[in-house]
This record gives structure tokens, C-alpha cells and sequence, in this order.
């Protein structure tokens, strides 16, 4: 039905890069053990105090940033890309890369601006900024910041990809990005805590 239809009409493919990189949706139905990284505490304690206590999850994946890549476009996340400016001044989301390789500046680490989400815009497409920091760090670190915060993954001019697992926390009254209580087999979420169904939508 129309009412039930997500404002976020944006193309997201699963390869990119002249299919060099690749994203993996709907990583926790695929992947259940996913569910510890989504509750680790060293994160949604984080969330709970960016975010509130009844947030959830709007959506867990995985990326490649594949090599000899050119690096992504600055953004900010949904649903901030789909609002117009002034964006909001509180924060509605927040998210989190889980490396899975080693992140440096050569093989394409993530990108962010400081302060970027105190300027309450979106980069415009194409700009470039000469003032982002590369967050490296070694495998099974993770990286937090505001969604509303400029970020892109770098180039990757390493001969392997680099690879990461990203959860994206929102206020329980925005739609989540994936719908868990749908796509998710009953056995499966038989085994998780009932933390990890509440931010799930169950």
C-alpha cells in the first residue's frame, strides 16, 4: 500500500565500481551470528546515549571497497540525503564500521570531515574536502560517528580489497531501512536476546 512505502527511493547497487566493490544487504539473514556485533556494548551503549534507549536498527551490511577503486562520493546517510536543509539539529541516526581488514589510507578507508554535521547541509556532488580525516585502524577495531556526518570510503590503491560490516542505529519513529520482522526466519530469531529483537522491531 502506498502509506507502507519508504520516502528512500535512492539506487543502491550490490556492485559498484565498474563491479569492483560489492555490498551485501540483508546481512543478518544471511549471516544470524551478525546479531553480536549489532548488541556489542562497546557500540549500542554508544547508540543508546546518541539515540535513546528504544532505538533500533535501520539496516546491517557488509562492503568490499574492491581494489584499484577511486573512492566514493562525500554523503550523508538515510533518511538526512532525502530532508531538506537546514538539516535536523539532534541527531537521528548513528553508525558503525566493524573492520574486517586492516584500515589504512592506501586500500580505501572510511573518510570523514569533522564537524561537517554542525554545518546542518549536504556535501554538494562532486565537492571535494581537503580537511578529511582517514580513520585507520587495525582489523576488528570500529569506527562511530553521527550518520549526518560527511563520510566516504577513500581509494583503494592496494592490490586487495578492504572490507567492513556496517550497522546503522535511528530513533525507533523512523522507518527502518530494512524491515527484520519480514524478512527474518522465526527459528533464527528464536535465538537471539530479546535486546536484539527489540532493535529488530520485534
Amino acid at each position: 500500500p502506498p502509506h507502507e512505502v519508504t520516502k528512500n527511493f535512492l539506487h543502491l547497487p550490490t556492485l559498484f565500481d565498474q563491479d569492483r566493490s560489492q555490498r551485501i544487504w540483508d546481512l543478518l539473514a544471511k549471516v544470524p551470528e551478525v546479531g553480536r556485533l549489532i548488541e556489542h556494548p562497546a557500540v549500542l551503549d554508544r547508540a543508546h546515549q546518541v539515540l535513546g534507549s528504544d532505538c533500533v536498527l535501520a539496516d546491517a551490511s557488509a562492503t568490499s571497497i574492491g581494489a584499484h577503486t577511486d573512492g566514493g562520493a562525500w554523503h550523508v546517510d538515510v533518511p538526512l540525503g532525502q530532508l531538506p536543509e537546514p538539516l535536523p539539529d539532534f541527531p537521528l541516526t548513528l553508525q558503525n564500521v566493524w573492520m574486517m581488514d586492516d584500515f589504512k589510507a592506501a586500500n580505501g578507508a572510511t573518510q570523514v570531515v569533522a564537524d561537517s554535521h554542525l554545518t546542518r547541509r549536504k556535501p554538494v556532488w562532486g565537492e571535494e574536502q581537503k580537511e578529511a580525516t582517514v580513520l585507520e585502524a587495525p582489523a576488528g577495531s570500529v569506527a562511530i560517528w553521527l550518520s549526518n556526518t560527511w563520510h566516504r570510503s577513500g581509494p583503494n590503491v592496494t592490490e586487495d580489497p578492504r572490507r567492513a560490516i556496517i550497522c546503522y542505529y535511528s530513533r525507533p519513529w523512523i522507518k527502518p531501512f530494512t524491515d527484520y520482522v519480514s524478512r527474518l526466519d522465526g527459528e533464527s530469531v528464536k535465538t537471539f536476546s530479546p535486546q536484539l529483537r527489540y532493535l529488530l522491531g520485534f
